[in-house]
């Protein structure tokens, strides 16, 4: 009952094949999925869209989790340069900023991101740490109750 109760206040704000963006009471979780962009034109679009749907959301009380852990890497000077274009955009305004990621050199690279945009971001690999930074809030995908 506890967890039904829990995932009844969550409510989907964005969803495309590239982000799936969940409210919860007090915070936002961005998911990045595995889709890989087909091309730098999909990118654009793709940020425009997700910017636009967050935007009511960017409030200094409503913190955001960004889960990454299931993107995959790339670094080619065309998508880095789109990519850091809206990089801000999608992730300012929220406090905590909280990114996930599965590897250590993943977070290495998010956390040198983050120093470049300026964006006070936390950048970690464990889900429960992530939720506990975000403001100790659970989501529907983990249980409060204690094994």
């Amino acid at each position: 009952m506890a967890l039904f109760e829990q995932t009844a206040r969550v409510r989907t704000v964005y969803e495309s094949d590239y982000h799936r963006v969940v409210r919860h009471d007090d915070y936002l979780r961005m998911a990045r999925s595995e889709e890989p962009y087909p091309d730098l034109q999909a990118i654009e679009a793709e940020y425009e869209a997700l910017v636009d749907a967050i935007a009511p959301y960017k409030e200094r009380e409503l913190g955001l989790l960004v889960d990454l852990r299931d993107a995959r890497g790339r670094n080619d000077p065309g998508f880095e340069k789109v990519h850091a274009r809206w990089r801000r955009h999608s992730l300012e305004g929220h406090e905590p900023l909280v990114v996930l990621v599965r590897t250590m050199p993943g977070r290495m690279h998010v956390e040198r991101h983050m120093r470049a945009d300026g964006l006070p971001a936390v950048v970690v690999t464990d889900e429960g740490e992530a939720l506990r930074l975000v403001g100790g809030r659970v989501s529907g995908i983990v249980s409060q109750e204690k094994p």
